[in-house]
């Protein structure tokens, strides 16, 4: 086997079903399987997956084991060369698949490769590329000031600011929510430790990738990674969010370098607590455009948008909010590379062929919307 695909899902069925199409496409020319650990969904995940995509690997756990216990759960099962670990809202095309695969299969001294991860609207998110925490990054990243100049190299150093985002790269740090690495690296460094529930685990397998002297890489090659699906930002995610660096430092570096960092974390998260609750996704006044022939999906997003309006291509798009593709005209690498050259100025609709949901996040802190249609 070529390539093992290893998706852990927790309620998100329809986003799941949309990124499992997208693999299955992305993947066609590569021998592959796909891999999915369910950790007690309470949506019907499990059935829905056993009937609708019999092929597919399904591990159901009884209870929540977490991100980190849950891959390596996929990992045992797999037989591929090469292993994607992947979140379940994303969707990949063919062009950042088979090139990511390439790129790890062939590339001299390489541990692991993410790839450029956009939002619902094509926003860079700048999780993408990552460097390893210290006490001024752990600090400007936690207390928000990165985020306050994102474009500056001293206070979103933690983010890589500056570096070309069009360009392959070295990074430290590998997004969980799209890691491709070969199998034979993970005999050698071991895979996610099971320590970090939720986050921080791919910073931690990161470290330890580069500690056994391979390159992690950043690809160009864009995926959209809809963000808020799996996760609300609300206490419970500052909790776990904040304990992981917290887990990180203390394994990774001295005592007295590890004190500083856990410090500038704890003043960081009092400066930036704050009590949050999930941001509703807006449609008044919103139109949508379908381009292309599938016009029958319109009597089921008629309650979210003001305007429907049918278009039969590209060209005549006139000015809008949103655009649902008809995919058997237009295929994921045409609608991803859209939604990337106009950042920010569409909100894209997913629907493939045949699939029982349409899915979208019009805001990347938003926990999206999921359309069923059956």
């Amino acid at each position: 086997m070529q390539l093992s695909v290893i998706i852990v899902n927790y309620n998100v069925k329809h986003f799941l079903e949309q990124c499992i199409f997208s693999v299955f496409k992305a993947a066609k020319n590569l021998k592959f399987e796909i891999i999915v650990v369910d950790n007690n969904s309470s949506d019907g995940s499990s059935d829905f997956l056993k009937q609708n995509f019999p092929s597919i690997i399904l591990i159901q756990n009884s209870a929540n084991a977490g991100f980190s216990e849950a891959c390596n759960q996929g990992l045992q099962k797999s037989t591929g060369e090469i292993i994607l670990f992947l979140n379940p809202d994303t969707i990949v095309s063919d062009s950042s698949l088979e090139s990511a695969f390439s790129f790890v299969s062939t590339q001299k001294n390489c541990g692991a490769a993410g790839t450029k991860m956009i939002d619902g609207k094509g926003n860079f998110l700048k999780e993408s590329l990552r460097s390893f925490p210290g006490v001024l990054s752990s600090f400007f990243k936690l207390s928000g000031l990165a985020d306050k100049f994102p474009d500056s190299k001293f206070f979103a150093s933690y983010y890589m600011a500056g570096t070309n985002t069009s360009e392959i790269n070295e990074t430290d740090i590998i997004a969980g929510a799209f890691f491709i690495v070969k199998k034979s690296v993970l005999s050698k460094t071991g895979s996610f430790d099971p320590a970090f529930f939720m986050y921080g685990e791919d910073v931690d397998l990161s470290f330890r990738i580069k500690k056994y002297g391979f390159k992690n890489y950043f690809l160009p090659y864009p995926v959209i990674h809809f963000k808020g699906e799996s996760t609300i930002k609300n206490d419970d995610y500052f909790k776990n969010f904040y304990g992981a660096m917290s887990i990180f430092v203390k394994k990774h570096y001295n005592k007295f370098y590890s004190s500083l960092i856990k410090n500038a974390i704890s003043f960081a998260r009092i400066l930036s607590q704050k009590k949050s609750s999930e941001i509703k996704p807006i449609y008044k006044n919103q139109t949508l455009a379908i381009i292309g022939n599938c016009t029958d999906l319109s009597p089921h997003l008629s309650k979210y948008f003001e305007k429907i309006i049918n278009l039969e291509s590209v060209e005549m798009l006139p000015e809008t909010t949103h655009i649902l593709f008809d995919q058997n005209t237009y295929d994921a690498d045409f609608i991803i590379g859209f939604a990337n050259k106009n950042a920010g100025k569409y909100c894209i609709l997913i629907h493939f062929p045949n699939s029982k949901s349409i899915v979208f996040s019009n805001n990347k802190n938003s926990k999206g919307t999921a359309i069923a249609l059956n």
